[in-house]
């Protein structure tokens, strides 16, 4: 029996446009790392939470602003932002929500200014908002796509 994911679809960030699918499918030479992704982006935001999956909340700064990276270029298509890294040649894509998400936070919105924002649009509680923002951005900010903005006006070192 599957859980019931409520009314909230988390952002998320896909590494590859291409067909849909309903679950990620690992590489032949997928090492643990990539595994242990694939297994986190596949679990629902509660259950991630309940097995601590995803880092606590509290290790985000939610005054904090997002800056993307100068490399990148974007599209919106059929509600999904189209991400293209020009320094890594790489393509990705958010979600409806993700694309919300991202919107919030290009209008420089601090990150508690768009988890309630989302909150509220989605009807979904705040720990889960904060629980999926804080996995989106740290993911953008792995992959080089927006590095923090301290609410003093510093970029955070990483």
């Amino acid at each position: 029996m599957t859980e019931d994911p409520g009314p909230f679809i988390p952002g998320e960030l896909r590494p590859e446009v291409g067909e849909a699918s309903d679950a990620p499918v690992p590489g032949p030479g997928a090492g643990p790392e990539e595994l242990a992704q694939l297994a986190r982006e596949a679990m629902a935001p509660e259950r991630r939470e309940r097995l601590g999956v995803d880092p606590p909340a509290g290790e985000i700064e939610w005054g904090a602003t997002v800056v993307p990276s100068s490399d990148l270029t974007m599209q919106e298509l059929d509600g999904e932002l189209l991400i293209l890294d020009l320094a890594s040649s790489q393509y990705y894509s958010l979600n409806d929500v993700g694309t919300a998400m991202w919107g919030l936070l290009s209008e420089g919105g601090t990150l508690g200014q768009v988890a309630n924002a989302i909150s509220e649009r989605y009807e979904a509680t705040q720990a889960q908002v904060r629980g999926d923002l804080a996995s989106l951005v740290r993911e953008l900010e792995r992959k080089g796509l927006i590095s923090l903005r301290a609410p003093g006006g510093q970029s955070e070192q990483r």
